[in-house]
């Protein structure tokens, strides 16, 4: 708030409604996909061979204002192309006398093209209002994967089973990609050129890395089991196009978790709840440079809270359900620059401590509902209410680019016959208007905040038939 915005600098204005927006051309969002996917299971004696095969194709294009003003400074063009990607998954299963086992293998390929045109106009740097080409960015990435995984159940007793699980996976991925930053040609139409782009350490990595899993579980009885588990992730690294930076490497993560699964009082009552601690390393962050999304790694990062589910059926017909969750977030070793901040452009400065993205504190969903039978059916009407903490959208932890804790309300009235269902349903009952993400624009731009919104109140009817 503190850094004037250049768009009204250049005499742009900013709408009174938050759901009504300020430029001079028809925004676009269009997203275009299909896929395909076939699963064939074969019984082999006391096994089974489970088959596993997916394909899927997009498309995708948005093009926004990039200055949140009417004076429309520049544009946002985000796209991809003719990505594509399939997958094979063979997986074979079975028991022999306390032991059962699952085997697998897995394979993976991506291949994605697209990238982002940023044109800008000249007043931005105190020049006429003219709009250039400005900063492009495309490219061509392609990964492929490969895993084999299994994983043992062991019952020790009737009442003790012991888990252990492995996975290899093995991942190559490269980029070609290009890029161009030219203030001298006007815009439209768009004119190529692109210059190649060498990365630091090449335009080629290769990932692998085996993940172990370690579980005990324990059944006092039929229907309550305790369990401690100790797991480890893996997720690949990759690159930003259009960048001469090194490619961003892989996270690693150890998970702790230990809980409960129950049920109590003839099944009118069920608890479930889990504490955890997970240990990042080289967690992916991503940043806006130039309102291009860039990855990078931060050091290490800690996250631990604990969950619970609750069901309770006082009467035939009455359930109340509901969840609590506490998470405590925080990166650790973490230096990084802000790039809307004036000052701090280049500077890095230390991030240990703030709270990571998407990670609110609190959460907590209550519903209620109420159940009787009809003519062929069962009606049952159900509200829900749900609370979220703050979160914050980078790691820079600004309340400008957060979004403000807030409580919602749903209702629902649904008929389930013995092929039709049908359910009436209002969300966001009281039309409060929360964010659903945002970024901080370049300093070029003034930083101002730039985002999106989350559905206002939204009812509607929905039927189903099952044959």
């Amino acid at each position: 708030p503190a850094i004037p915005a250049a768009g009204l600098a250049a005499g742009g204005f900013v709408p009174s409604d938050p759901r009504d927006i300020a430029t001079d051309f028809d925004p676009v969002n269009d997203r275009e996909s299909y896929g395909f996917a076939a699963h064939a299971e074969f019984a082999l004696g006391n096994t089974t061979l489970k088959s596993i095969s997916s394909y899927r194709h997009s498309n995708y294009a948005l093009l926004a204002g990039a200055d949140g003003t009417s004076a429309t400074l520049g544009q946002i063009n985000y796209f991809t192309k003719s990505a594509r990607q399939y997958s094979q998954e063979l997986q074979l299963s079975g028991d022999v006398g306390s032991l059962k086992f699952l085997l697998g293998a897995y394979y993976f390929d991506e291949k994605v093209k697209g990238g982002s045109i940023i044109p800008l106009n000249l007043q931005l740097l105190g020049g006429p209002d003219l709009l250039t080409q400005g900063l492009s960015n495309l490219g061509t990435l392609h990964r492929k994967a490969a895993a084999g995984f299994g994983q043992l159940d062991y019952d020790l007793s009737d009442q003790l089973t012991l888990t252990l699980g492995g996975r290899y996976s093995w991942e190559e991925y490269n980029v070609d990609d290009f890029t161009s930053f030219d203030l001298s040609t006007p815009y439209p139409p768009y004119v190529d050129l692109l210059v190649p782009v060498n990365h630091g350490g090449g335009n080629s990595a290769t990932d692998k890395s085996f993940t172990p899993k370690f579980q005990i579980s324990y059944k006092p009885r039929q229907d309550m089991m305790f369990y401690v588990s100790v797991s480890k992730g893996f997720k690949s690294g990759g690159f930003d196009i259009g960048t001469t930076t090194p490619g961003f490497e892989p996270e690693t993560l150890w998970a702790y978790e230990g809980g409960i699964k129950s049920t109590f009082a003839d099944g009118r009552v069920r608890i479930n709840a889990a504490g955890f601690y997970y240990d990042y390393t080289n967690l992916q962050v991503s940043k806006v440079l130039f309102n291009v999304v860039q990855i990078l790694n931060a050091a290490s990062s800690v996250v631990y809270g604990a969950e619970a589910e609750l069901t309770i059926i006082p009467v035939d017909g009455f359930q109340i359900d509901a969840s609590p969750a506490w998470l405590h977030t925080e990166y650790k070793d973490f230096e990084t620059a802000n790039p809307s901040f004036p000052g701090e452009s280049l500077a890095e400065q230390d991030r240990s401590g703030n709270q990571l993205i998407q990670a609110p504190e609190m959460t907590f969903n209550l519903g209620a509902q109420y159940s009787w039978n009809m003519p062929d059916g069962r009606m049952t009407l159900r509200g829900e209410m749900k609370y979220q903490d703050r979160i914050y959208f980078t790691a820079f932890n600004e309340k400008p680019v957060s979004r403000q804790p807030n409580t919602k309300f749903n209702a629902f009235l649904n008929y389930e016959g013995d092929s039709w269902d049908v359910s009436l349903y209002v969300l966001n009952l009281t039309n409060k208007t929360t964010v659903a993400n945002a970024l901080a624009a370049g300093i070029i731009f003034g930083a101002p905040v730039l985002g999106t919104l989350e559905p206002p109140r939204t009812y509607g009817i929905k039927v189903g038939y099952r044959f």
